[in-house]
């Protein structure tokens, strides 16, 4: 429970922004859409895949290094992006 609220914390901080950013880009509605449904795409092509590595390694491995992945792609969301990129 508290690794799916964990998660849902990481993602909720970005959607809302999402927009902002992609007009900052100059992209419009049909990009955050895609971007928006291209999570949603990404969990259910990878929930068996999980599943699957649940029930062969046990629960809490497969938890960690999900958790230990989220977290390194969010450090690397953060991180500023090159000089005269997207300014």
């Amino acid at each position: 429970m508290v690794t799916a609220f964990m998660d849902m914390v990481g993602v909720l901080m970005v959607l809302p922004l999402l927009p902002f950013f992609v007009k900052d880009m100059g992209a419009g509605g049909l990009v955050v859409g895609m971007l928006v449904s291209s999570f949603s795409i990404a969990q259910l092509l990878m929930a068996p895949v999980w599943g699957r590595l649940s029930d062969h390694y046990g629960r809490r491995p497969v938890l960690v290094i999900a958790m230990t992945a989220s977290g390194i792609a969010y450090v690397f969301l953060r991180s500023p992006t090159p000089s005269g990129c997207c300014s």
